[in-house]
């Protein structure tokens, strides 16, 4: 015996060199794993106190920021000059940021030049002496400068920004700017942190009126949204053990948990607060260690496999061998059985012959190997001999190749599932007619059980099917005719309800609102009696048709009886959009009815009910939109009513607001503000853009955003987008007779105004009355009128490019940005949209977007221009990564034209 031929002995030492082999290979593998976990968790640990950090530098710095804008604003330094009571205005701006920002809780505090206070956001109390009781104030008497910590005071841990007032630097009094940790708080646990934020028990007496009232030991909570769960685990572990352990983190497996902590020191530098921040420790990515690991363990299994297979080889020569001897004995008893089989095979012929379904036995390669008299008719004569050459394609379908797809054949099937299967064949018989057989396909298995073949029994189903089709048209028909209205083929009532319910449901679940809208034709009876009912019927499908063609495809319009209509309109936001729609039903169904070579006037009163706010079933929402549509036939016919009250006055205030304007384009009472464009490495003004305001007539300034979308909607946005080009094409003249520089004025235009056929003559006339040079002019443009027609777009734009006009395309990056148009428009500029910079330089996401913008505008030789630019930092961000143009409050704000005239004539950089 040579050491290849297997022996135990061989098998034992093979054996245990492997298992020694496997584990010292393992014990390695884990130290090294546990290596990488705890150098992941310190990386983790660094990572969260980084963040904690840059969120308490950024909220400092917005906190300064704050009291630095107040400080400088004219309106603040005036009424802190003034001796006698004085209103700051200050109370709007804090409701402001607690509404619009993440600072919920800030505070301001003025007071006077010798420390007196003049006023405080959370009391009116005002007018005592700070100097008393303050040595911050007293100091900043003395040596008036910007102040911004971080302190513990009688409430809470806070950040305060104290800054100083001058006017013609003259110390005037101080502004200061208080806002507690929540937000910090809120955007830790926005990023999966949860934090217990503790203060150190030497301020414990100096806390006088805690604000949250919560301590663990004499260590203040001074975090709102600490878990209970977190301040438990804290008070088990121990406060002292936990703030003095000196240990990047700390692993709680059995919570998982990952608890990490941030220290801040107050202004001596002790410490005074104790960031406790809690993390799941299931969201740390460790896939990448541990498939390391399995990967190194799947290599040690496959060479253990390979050794042992190498083995096997070895041995199998041997088995040949004696296979082969097998083998010959098996021949002799093969072919008794051959014989065996052949009477087998004579007595079930004989048994499926008496079967009168057809009854087949075909293998995976459609080959019969069994088929008896029924099956045999439904082929051509000549195949019927001799079947064990034909496949089953060529026996039943007469196709040379195997059944397409559209036949569903069960075979292929019946081998994959290995189950009995029911298919539906249609079958032409040799003299062409047309026949269906249900086939029910059964597995045939060998003494193996493999299968290998399959039973087929074929029923003749074709009387079956036509009488089953007959029924189904009846049924079909029964059903129209319960569901539809026969006059006008819209759903009738039953119908309506049903999808009512199911737009309910709908609603309910996505949250949304469905309005129901309930229309009854004014006159309509009268017509009907008076020239008859041919005429009634042909005013209710007219009507029909009216209605149909202006709803979307999501809304449903019936028929409810009689000469009532309801609407369905689904996912519905607000108000105006089903004002928009009832407006154009009650103009529509205004227009005369033509019968006869007679017009026919009939209108419609509308009531409105939505869901969920005018009933939460089907029934009370058709109870509410019912009676509104009666007070709308009490207030005159042919208007709309909403079932409540509040609605009807939002309604109606939309329609008094859009009159108004319609008042405020007649009395011209619109003026142009100029917001300056920037060369921000240079900090010339380069340009301005034009900016809509309204004056009302009590003097009150309108901005956009409170009416432009009506403005849009009613089609006004033609009117006074001329207003608007008139009066910036004579402003750019005039600023040019004045010698005030810049390269050109930025006009926004809508959607709307390039869709008008008389946009492009307008804007030329305009050019030659005013005698503005285009160059002087650009137009921007937003990606919502490109995104529409592609095609048609690229038309106009090329218009204005040929007038001498560029184009911008603003807020890029909000809308469907995409490559494929911008590189086949002619777009001259970019403009960042100001949501991608507000966040810079602490949102990695906006700084990766707004560098891409920037290099995309760059490599295609286009101009690019940041938007809402308010910090040093942005503007930074922007000329290191190779943006040069820019506008926002860092530079000024939108201007008069007498500001920026007055500037010009000062001689200050415009």
């Amino acid at each position: 015996m040579t050491f290849f031929q297997p022996s135990i002995k061989n098998i034992v030492l093979a054996t245990l060199l492997l298992i020694n082999f496997v584990f010292i290979s393992h014990n390695l593998l884990n130290i090294r794993t546990q290596a990488l976990i705890k150098e992941k968790y310190t990386d983790t640990a660094s990572e969260i106190l980084s963040t904690t950090h840059s969120y308490i530098e950024a909220k400092k710095e917005s906190i300064l920021f704050i009291g630095l804008s107040l400080a400088n604003d004219p309106r603040f330094i005036d009424a802190i000059e003034s001796s006698g009571k004085t209103n700051f205005m200050l109370d709007r701006f804090s409701e402001n940021l607690r509404l619009n920002t993440n600072y919920k809780n800030v505070w301001i505090q003025v007071s006077d030049s010798k420390g007196i206070s003049r006023y405080r956001s959370w009391t009116d109390k005002h007018g005592d002496d700070l100097t008393k009781v303050r040595k911050d104030i007293v100091q900043m008497i003395r040596d008036p400068k910007i102040r911004s910590t971080i302190s513990t005071g009688l409430y809470d841990i806070a950040f305060k920004a104290m800054v100083p007032i001058f006017k013609d630097d003259k110390f005037m009094g101080t502004i200061e700017v208080i806002s507690k940790f929540n937000s910090i708080s809120n955007q830790l646990l926005n990023k999966g942190f949860e934090l217990v934020l503790l203060v150190d028990e030497d301020y414990k007496d100096q806390i006088k009126k805690p604000f949250t009232k919560m301590f663990l030991n004499d260590y203040y909570i001074a975090n709102l949204n600490a878990s209970e769960s977190n301040r438990n685990y804290i008070k088990n572990f121990g406060i002292e053990k936990l703030i003095h352990d000196n240990n990047a983190y700390i692993i709680d497996h059995k919570n998982n948990t990952f608890i990490t902590k941030y220290i801040q020191r107050d202004v001596n530098g002790n410490n005074m607060g104790y960031f406790i921040l809690f993390h799941p420790l299931d969201k740390i990515d460790l896939e990448h260690i541990f498939f390391f690991h399995n990967a190194i363990l799947l290599f040690i299994s496959l060479l253990i496999i390979g050794i042992y297979l190498v083995l096997q080889l070895i041995g199998s020569k041997h088995n040949k061998e004696k296979a082969d001897l097998k083998n010959q004995l098996l021949s002799k008893e093969v072919e008794e059985k051959n014989i065996e089989l052949e009477e087998q095979h004579d007595f079930l012929q004989n048994v499926i012959n008496g079967i009168d379904q057809s009854v087949m036995v075909i293998d995976k390669e459609y080959n019969i190997l069994l088929a008896n008299d029924a099956a045999k008719r439904l082929s051509d004569k000549d195949m019927r001999q001799d079947l064990s050459q034909s496949k089953c394609y060529e026996l039943l379908h007469h196709k040379d190749h195997p059944c397409d797809s559209d036949l569903d054949c069960p075979l292929i099937d019946t081998f994959n599932e290995q189950k009995s299967l029911q298919r539906i064949h249609r079958h032409i018989t040799p003299s062409g007619e047309e026949q269906f057989v249900e086939l029910t396909t059964t597995p045939l298995y060998n003494k193996d059980h493999v299968m290998y073949a399959i039973v087929e029994l074929g029923h003749n189903i074709t009387e079956h099917l036509k009488t089953q089709k007959v029924l189904e048209e009846q049924k079909d028909a029964l059903d129209y005719q319960a569901h539809y209205d026969a006059l006008t083929s819209l759903p009738n009532r039953v119908l309506f309800i049903d999808r009512l319910k199911h737009s309910m449901e709908i609603a309910k679940r996505d949250n949304n609102q469905v309005a129901l809208i309930f229309i009854d034709l004014d006159h309509f009876k009268e017509i009907n009696d008076s020239i008859g009912h041919h005429a009634g019927d042909y005013i209710l499908k007219e009507c029909a048709k009216r209605l149909e063609s202006m709803l979307r495809k999501i809304d449903t319009v019936s028929r409810f009886g009689g000469d009532e209509f309801t609407i369905i309109l689904e996912k519905i936001n607000n108000e105006n959009e089903i004002v928009d729609i009832v407006l154009l039903i009650i103009d529509k169904l205004q227009e005369p009815y033509i019968y006869e070579h007679r017009k026919l006037y009939c209108g419609a009163s509308i009531g409105i009910s939505v869901y969920p706010e005018n009933g939460n079933t089907h029934q009370v929402l058709l109870k509410n939109a019912d009676a509104a549509m009666y007070k709308a036939k009490e207030n005159g016919r042919s208007t709309y009513s909403f079932y409540t009250k509040a609605m009807t006055k939002k309604a109606h205030e939309r329609v008094l607001l859009e009159t108004k304007l319609r008042e405020a384009i007649k009395n011209d009472a619109f003026t142009i503000h100029y917001q300056p464009l920037m060369n921000i490495n240079t900090h010339k003004v380069i340009g301005y853009e034009a900016l809509l305001r309204w004056i009302d007539l009590d003097g009150t300034v309108i901005y956009p955003v409170d009416f432009i979308s009506i403005v849009e909607q009613s089609g006004l946005i033609i009117d006074i987008g001329k207003v608007i080009l008139e009066s910036v094409f004579f402003q750019a003249v005039s600023w040019k007779k004045m010698n005030i520089d810049y390269e050109k004025i930025s006009i926004n235009i809508s959607a709307k105004q390039l869709k008008d056929p008389e946009f492009l003559p307008s804007i030329e006339e305009l050019l030659q009355h005013t005698k503005c040079d285009p160059h002087w002019i650009e137009f921007e443009i937003v990606e919502s009128f490109i995104i529409g027609d592609i095609v048609e777009a690229i038309k106009v734009l090329e218009k204005i490019n040929k007038l001498g006009i560029n184009i911008s395309l603003d807020d890029f990056g909000t809308g469907y940005s995409s490559l494929s148009y911008l590189k086949k428009l002619p777009i001259n500029k970019l403009k960042i949209d100001k949501s991608f910079i507000d966040d810079i330089p602490f949102d990695e996401s906006d700084k990766i977007i707004t560098k891409t913008i920037i290099n995309l505008a760059n490599d295609m030789n286009i101009e690019v221009l940041a938007e809402g630019v308010e910090t040093v930092e942005q503007e930074k961000f922007l000329i290191k990564n190779g943006c040069s143009l820019a506008q926002g409050y860092l530079y000024d704000k939108a201007l008069s034209v007498d500001d920026i005239n007055k500037k010009h004539a000062a001689g200050i950089n415009i």
